[in-house]
């Protein structure tokens, strides 16, 4: 089972595991594509959330300043 398996089942899993940081760095990197796009290319950062966010629905609708945050204990 990789890290990122247990970490979705809840189990302990390592957080400094090489897939999840690149996860993680993927992720900041779709965050701060989003927060620069400003209100013109309204199509252009839902295909971005519709990236960081998989199964969001047609109604989501999330407004710039967008940031997300983890914490490794």
């Amino acid at each position: 089972m990789t890290e990122k398996e247990k970490m979705i089942a809840g189990k302990l899993y390592n957080p400094s595991d090489e897939e999840l940081s690149q996860d993680r760095h993927e992720s900041r990197l779709l965050q701060n594509k989003f927060n620069s796009l400003g209100e013109i290319n309204k199509m252009e950062r839902e295909n971005v959330m519709k990236t960081l966010i998989k199964n969001a629905g047609e109604n989501l609708y999330i407004a710039p300043l967008f940031i997300v945050t983890t914490a490794i204990i």
